[in-house]
């Protein structure tokens, strides 16, 4: 290699770098392919593309680069969380699980990766792995001690206990409690969260979405208030907000929220669903069986059992 294309490397590897760092991910993409050429058997810098354009938005661009660097190095640990990590973000959950699974065997303790591995888990509702996960990583040593669960009811000052714990393992772990009926601790991990970081508007939409389980709707309501605050067009705090009001009665003002999320998310089958309860509320049988029969096709049985299936069975 001469000095001038070696001089040519590295000034294409700092600007790559730099725009990467800088969050120009267009022109980090142009940089990384340019360089490509000038090293093609380094498949680091295909995986550099692939997660660039992750960052970018375009996750099957950032899939087939990715696939690309692990074809040439399958054992390589970063290519291979990478790849788990695209898979969860397109929703394919089998598929993310599989690589993950095998990942997170052989790595001891990262907080990005572990964290994935944990929401895939959710997921696909293995709920007893995904909590083992989030309690490593969230109390480290301590997640092998049998008392785990009063641990986790400690305050959140008791930084012996709580020092690897982040907002988003609180919010993992509250998902997985919720999940199993532990509302209670659910709410109690997700009031840390809050105070890890009380921007965070997912952490006050989970908030209320588990109050609902509770049927503390006014309660849910304020908490859908703030999410809503911190993210203007969140389309499941409308939806959710709105199923808090139709549970107090107040049909036009939850008619209101789910339409404004359904104008946002226009396939959200929950929202769907909603909105048929407050047709079945209002005496509209028609449109509300068109509506449990568009939230059916949109996969709602999938995600929520039979549901559907019972409304449509009342409107007989």
């Amino acid at each position: 290699m001469g000095i001038f294309d070696a001089a040519r490397e590295k000034l294409l590897s700092t600007e790559a770098q730099l725009a990467f760092v800088g969050k120009n991910h267009e022109r980090a993409i142009k940089k990384w392919t340019q360089l490509r050429a000038l090293k093609p058997d380094d498949y680091s810098i295909v995986a550099n593309i692939g997660w660039s354009w992750f960052l970018l938005g375009d996750k099957e661009q950032a899939l087939r680069f990715t696939e690309e660097a692990i074809h040439s190095d399958s054992q390589n640990i970063n290519f291979r969380s990478n790849k788990a990590i695209i898979l969860y973000s397109l929703a394919e959950w089998e598929k993310a699980y599989a690589v993950s699974s095998e990942v997170h065997q052989e790595i001891d303790f990262q907080q990005k990766f572990n964290l994935t591995h944990g929401y895939i888990c959710y997921q696909l509702k293995k709920y007893d792995e995904a909590i083992r996960t989030f309690e490593s990583m969230m109390l480290g040593p301590l997640a092998n001690i049998e008392d785990i669960e009063n641990i986790l009811d400690a305050p959140l000052d008791s930084k012996s206990i709580f020092k690897y714990a982040t907002a988003d393992t609180f919010i993992g772990l509250a998902s997985c409690y919720s999940a199993t009926g532990k509302k209670k601790k659910a709410i109690n991990l997700l009031n840390k969260a809050k105070q890890r970081n009380p921007k965070n508007y997912v952490i006050y939409n989970n908030l209320g979405f588990t109050k609902l389980d509770l049927e503390e709707y006014e309660s849910a309501i304020k908490d859908f208030d703030v999410a809503l605050q911190l993210k203007p067009n969140y389309a499941y705090s409308y939806n959710n907000r709105g199923f808090a009001k139709l549970k107090l009665g107040q049909i036009d003002n939850a008619l209101k929220d789910i339409n404004f999320s359904l104008n946002l998310e226009p396939k959200n089958s929950f929202a769907l669903k909603n909105k048929a309860l407050c047709c079945m509320e209002s005496g509209d049988k028609t449109t509300a069986r068109k509506l449990l029969l568009q939230a059916k096709d949109l996969g709602y049985k999938k995600e929520h059992d039979n549901e559907v299936d019972d409304l449509l069975m009342s409107l007989e």
